[in-house]
């Protein structure tokens, strides 16, 4: 879900220079979604305010001409969903869409706003979701909060593009009689041939989606049908399936009742993961391998030595600079960063250490 931010923040990120972090709501119809590129141009006039502050002119210059032809590019505004976010530097720009509306900011600093999309983008409920039919998948990266389809070519996801030698008249049979060799011709019954197939299938994905999760600490919610859940559930072999499963196609759900289930079914997975690593944030305490505040926590991150970066509560802007600085240091030396909803700890920022 968050592989596209991780990747771009492993760019090569020239050090000191502007970084614009863009955050708005987006709508998905008309006549709202009139207003996007409205609020956008507003935003940009802001960051060129921000930029003329700060940095020479040469600098920046490129950087808002590139943003200033998303804002005139009416294809860009065409497949919006509830937010928008929009990073760039000298490296390059990347574009993030997702099902949950931004409140409207732009930060220009020397790191990257990334709260937000982390916000977003939170891997503690995070969970991949298989939507099956009897001869296709899909397979999602799902929290509780967005659901973004998983861009894979390890998996075959249609029974067609997979058994390409498949025979459209495969219900045929043929045989011989006993005693006189002469043969026959007879039709097999077509429940029972697509009952063949979709055991074939389900085998399957079963074992290709092993293969594809190997390693990972994700696991797999089921949705499709019932009789399509049941089957696939009867054949698997993994155990990396979630018990609980929507019972119904995901492709076939709206956004609203999407997000009502999917925050039914991971809220509580969210809570227990939380009250994990609270507990784990208690041990290392004891153990002298927590600190606590930003300018504790920014010599820990730059030597890679922060595990858990817990974040929560708000931040004035000459603190947010640092924990934006904290918090791209933890995320690229591969730690995780945990937004935390309500206060759960005493101050803003807190850090776990490996040693």
């Amino acid at each position: 879900m968050r592989s596209n931010l991780d990747r771009y923040l492993a760019l090569e990120h020239k050090e000191g220079s502007p970084k614009i972090s863009l955050y708005q709501p987006t709508s998905r119809s008309m006549p709202d979604a009139k207003a996007d590129p409205i609020l956008f141009k507003n935003l940009l006039q802001e960051a060129k305010i921000q930029l003329e502050e700060k940095y020479n002119r040469r600098v920046w210059e490129p950087l808002i001409k590139e943003l200033e032809a998303l804002q005139v590019d009416a294809d860009f505004w065409t497949y919006s969903k509830e937010g928008l976010a929009v990073l760039i530097d000298e490296s390059g720009m990347e574009v993030f869409r997702v099902d949950q509306s931004f409140e409207p900011s732009v930060t220009v600093e020397e790191h990257f706003y990334l709260l937000p999309l982390l916000e977003v983008y939170e891997s503690l409920d995070a969970v991949y979701l298989l939507d099956l039919s009897k001869d296709r998948v899909s397979l999602y990266l799902v929290n509780q909060f967005t659901a973004e389809p998983v861009q894979q070519d390890k998996i075959i996801t249609a029974f067609s593009e997979l058994f390409d030698d498949f025979d459209a008249h495969a219900d045929l049979n043929f045989g011989s009689y006993s005693g006189d060799g002469s043969g026959y011709h007879g039709h097999r019954s077509k429940p029972e041939e697509e009952e063949k197939e979709r055991d074939k299938y389900f085998r399957y994905i079963d074992q290709a989606l092993g293969e594809f999760i190997k390693g990972e600490d994700v696991p797999v919610l089921l949705a499709g049908t019932r009789d399509n859940l049941a089957h696939y559930r009867d054949l698997a072999k993994g155990n990396f399936y979630l018990q609980r499963q929507l019972e119904k196609p995901f492709a076939s759900v709206d956004l609203k009742e999407r997000r009502a289930l999917l925050q039914e079914i991971l809220k509580p997975r969210y809570q227990e993961r939380v009250n994990k690593l609270l507990e784990d944030y208690s041990k290392k305490a004891a153990d002298g391998l927590l600190v606590g505040g930003v300018e504790n926590a920014l010599p820990m991150a730059e030597h890679g030595r922060v595990e858990t970066l817990f974040v929560q509560g708000d931040k004035g802007p000459e603190e947010r600079m640092k924990v934006n600085e904290l918090t791209e240091k933890v995320l690229l030396s591969g730690g995780e960063v945990v937004i935390l909803q309500h206060d759960k700890l005493r101050g803003t920022v807190s850090a776990t250490l490996r040693y």
